[in-house]
């Protein structure tokens, strides 16, 4: 599993933010690893500690992820935080460039989209590698057994620590829903 751009953590809640940061994300080429900002310090540490994160980004005013990007910068310096800027509430359409498409084209069925941790039935958060292509047929999947009519969505209300977060984000953004 490779990611050409490294892996950022997203420490945002449910939100436009969120979706716009994993778009971001991924399109930059790295991938996103989903960090609760109602997590306690402790399991904070034991993730970031179990990880190859250089950057965190977060929803600006967020009261939660302000406290906790706070302690990332104190207990890991090497940590670099930045906040998710929306600076309209239109939502701008994917880029369609030639480069980018290319750059897209070239993620093979390996390329890491996110990292998510659990922690299973022992309490130690363990990182779950997830692909593109894995990503990519259960979106495929979900939306062949339940396909979208003209005005409808889903309601995400799963956290993106979740691993279950993918079946509420990436199938109606893949077909343009909300």
């Amino acid at each position: 599993i490779s990611s050409s751009g490294g892996l950022v953590g997203l420490m945002v809640k449910c939100s436009v933010e969120g979706a716009v940061g994993m778009l971001g994300i991924v399109l930059s080429g790295a991938a996103y690893m989903p960090l609760d900002p109602a997590y306690p310090p402790k399991r904070l540490s034991q993730i970031i500690k179990g990880s190859p994160l250089s950057v965190v980004a977060t929803a600006p005013n967020s009261a939660a992820a302000t406290q906790a990007m706070k302690w990332i910068a104190s207990a890991w310096p090497k940590v670099s935080t930045i906040e998710i800027a929306l600076h309209s509430q239109e939502v701008a359409p994917l880029p369609s460039d030639e480069n980018t498409l290319q750059r897209l084209r070239s993620y093979g069925a390996q390329h890491l989209l996110n990292l998510s941790f659990t922690s299973g039935s022992t309490g130690k958060p363990k990182g779950v590698a997830y692909t593109h292509a894995g990503t990519l047929a259960q979106a495929r999947f979900f939306t062949s057994k339940f396909p979208f009519g003209e005005n409808e969505g889903i309601i995400n209300h799963i956290t993106y620590g979740w691993e279950d977060h993918k079946r509420q984000v990436w199938p109606p953004l893949l077909l343009g829903k909300e």
